[in-house]
């Protein structure tokens, strides 16, 4: 069931938080089945072809000086991972790893020390790293359930996807989200600062525990929002065309042959099939979506997904500069037309999110 963009609600606030985008692990390559399926009308044999993106990560900071991190990516050093991750991970194509999230924020000039928090969205291995590349003073933040549904991890537990050292020697802060939660942009949420800044957002479906993070960028009371959408959706074709945003007629041009007989008011690329989904709860899963695409309509909110890659490449060689990634801020990205620029860049050709070239 379609939700109304109008209908989601945020509190106000004076409060904003700094928010830096970076790429925590550059590709990986997963059969999409479990991901996705061809929308009504696609021609494309969504079951025959792998995913292939990155993972982001964020870097967001309170006026107070306290930093976080939301998400980790892929774990670089697979010689400290779990048994399951390194036998999954020998099944893929080769993984493309670049400077893991640590050794980013070393780069331009981040104290591994003044980090706070590590927040997971979610904790399955492309977001999850490697906690153990932080002091033991930065703590680590998950969703509701997670301990229970991934310890003792491993080796204390053979099959466990996680290792335990994830979660020893720091602090473990699990996020509730009573029946009581304050509901913001249509999910439950939780103050983090506790002033409006920053809202970590139960995003039920995809996994226990996931979350997505809401970033006030600009004061009321005219707010701008970053949402961090985890693993809402695998791909900006799964947010859009919507009900809400039509394909423009004069991006026509760019639909390829394979998407000619859809809708240009709904997505492109469906939910995965249920039985054979990654979602934990492929009902719940594609409620949430419904609220994420919603939001995504909105002029006051810009969705990154963990593995939209359509906006890491400019093949037109305009709008140079229009994407902030760190060591700069991308709290101004209404102003500066981002998220219009990058809105359909998944359907040029050469695009590294076009999956029908």
């Amino acid at each position: 069931m379609s939700v109304s963009p109008s209908s989601l609600t945020f509190p106000p606030s004076t409060a904003t938080v700094s928010v830096k985008i970076f790429n925590a692990f550059k590709k990986i390559a997963i059969p999409s089945a479990q991901f996705f399926s061809s929308a009504p009308g696609s021609t494309a044999d969504e079951s025959a072809r792998v995913l292939k993106g990155p993972s982001k990560s964020f870097l967001i900071e309170h006026p107070s000086g306290v930093k976080v991190v939301f998400d980790l990516g892929v774990r670089k050093d697979l010689s400290t991972a779990s048994k399951f991750l390194q036998d999954i991970t020998a099944t893929l194509e080769p993984l493309e790893y670049g400077p893991d999230v640590a050794e980013t924020l070393g780069q331009h000039g981040f104290d591994l020390k003044s980090i706070n928090a590590v927040i997971w969205s979610h904790s399955h291995f492309d977001h999850t790293g490697n906690p153990s590349t932080f002091p033991p003073t930065t703590a680590l933040v998950v969703g509701a359930g997670t301990q229970a549904a991934v310890r003792p991890g491993y080796p204390l537990n053979p099959d466990a996807g996680l290792p335990e050292s994830d979660f020893l020697g720091r602090d473990v802060v699990e996020i509730a989200f009573p029946d009581d939660a304050p509901t913001i942009a249509g999910l439950k949420s939780h103050d983090y600062f506790g002033d409006g800044s920053f809202y970590l957002l139960e995003a039920p479906g995809h996994c226990i525990g996931h979350m997505v993070g809401l970033a006030r960028t600009t004061p009321s009371p005219d707010p701008t929002w970053i949402l961090m959408g985890a693993d809402t959706a695998h791909h900006p074709a799964m947010l859009r065309p919507s009900p809400h945003v039509p394909l423009p007629a004069s991006l026509e041009s760019l639909v390829p042959a394979a998407l000619k007989k859809c809708a240009r008011d709904a997505p492109f690329i469906a939910l995965p099939k249920s039985g054979a989904s990654v979602h934990h709860n492929h009902d719940a899963a594609a409620a949430t979506l419904q609220v994420v695409i919603a939001l995504d309509a909105r002029p006051d909110v810009w969705v990154v997904l963990s593995h939209d890659g359509s906006m890491d490449t400019d093949v037109r060689g305009v709008g140079e500069g229009k994407m902030r990634w760190i060591p700069e801020e991308a709290n101004n990205w209404k102003d500066e037309g981002v998220k219009e620029y990058v809105r359909w860049k998944y359907l040029e050709v050469g695009n590294q999110a076009n999956r029908w070239d």
